[in-house]
Formats: structure tokens, sequence, C-alpha cells
């Protein structure tokens, strides 16, 4: 049987400036872009409007924060909000 087209649509995700939080995002959505809007810190994300949500945890940190060298995370972007530098990590998700 042929794979259906997917209906695909870019959606803004606003983060917190916190250590940690998740956010729920469309099952297998793509991170595309961080940056800072109207004074909010955001994401955007290629995401199937169909798709089942799952909890991604992200992490921010300023310049000069201490991250755990540990942490299964991956780099999404930087962003600057006025006198701040805000660096973005996702972890893996857990099973997609």
């Amino acid at each position: 049987m042929a794979e259906q087209n997917r209906l695909m649509s870019v959606w803004k995700f606003p983060l917190k400036v916190e250590a940690r939080q998740q956010i729920p995002l469309p099952q297998r959505a793509g991170i595309l872009h961080l940056d800072v809007q109207n004074g909010q810190l955001c994401i955007w994300a290629l995401v199937s409007p169909s798709a089942q949500p799952v909890d991604r945890t992200f992490h921010v940190y300023g310049t000069g924060h201490e991250i755990d060298g540990n942490a299964d995370i991956e780099y999404v972007g930087s962003a600057q909000q006025g006198a701040f530098v805000w660096h973005v990590f996702v972890e893996a998700p857990a099973h997609e």
C-alpha cells in the first residue's frame, strides 16, 4: 500500500527561560529555527498537524551557565534577548 501524502505545517512554540521544561510537540516534529519574537523566546518546527503530541524536554542556558556534559541533549540554537544570549538544547525523544 502506498504511503499517503502527509500535510505538513510550520508551528511556533514559545519557550520559558528556564533550565528545564517540557513542551508538547507533534510526534516527529522537526525543529527549524530558534529566535526571540516580540520579547518571547520561541522555536518553530515543521509538524504533521494530525500527529499525536509527545512531551519534549528543552533546556535553556545563558552564556557561562554550567551544562551537564553527561546529558543526552542536542543543540537547537542560540538567540539574543536584550543583554542576554540564550542557548537552547532538547533531549532526545524517548521513542518515536
